[in-house]
């Protein structure tokens, strides 16, 4: 298995992708919220994602980035959306998971991206691991 994600790491590279990492333990912003996941969805709830009692609380990234996001969530921001119409609340972007997809890694770097006003276009790519509540059997692991 080993060999086979090195080798996929490196068709990527060759392609000029840059390799990004994460944390495994993230923030529901970054995993969730960033990616304008409702905070009422499914996927969310106790039995699809590993919720951490130590740390409780992620830091939020600068507040004008909560802003927009809650903004997009309520209302659709400046998105051009209708958003999904509710009361974002901060607390539960705050939440500690274990991370469930390394799309947020990439949120993170596309985050990073925007506020150094790096040059256009990225390319990126986060082969990780990822946590999720599963049944284990032979075809299936938590991680």
């Amino acid at each position: 298995m080993v060999n086979l994600i090195n080798e996929i790491r490196e068709i990527f590279i060759s392609l000029g992708f840059t390799e990004i990492r994460g944390p495994i333990v993230e923030s529901a912003f970054f995993n969730f919220d960033a990616l304008f996941q409702p905070q009422d969805h499914p996927a969310r709830e106790l039995q699809d994602t590993f919720y951490l009692s130590n740390p409780k609380e992620a830091k939020l990234p600068d507040r004008e980035r909560v802003l927009e996001v809650k903004a997009t969530h309520e209302n659709g921001g400046s998105s051009k959306s209708t958003g999904w119409g509710y009361d974002w609340d901060e607390n539960i972007a705050k939440k500690t998971v274990l991370r469930t997809h390394t799309t947020a890694t990439t949120i993170r770097r596309l985050a990073e991206f925007y506020k150094n006003n790096d040059k256009a276009p990225v390319k990126v790519f986060c082969i990780d691991r990822v946590f999720r509540n599963e049944s284990v059997d032979k075809y299936h692991l938590a991680e």
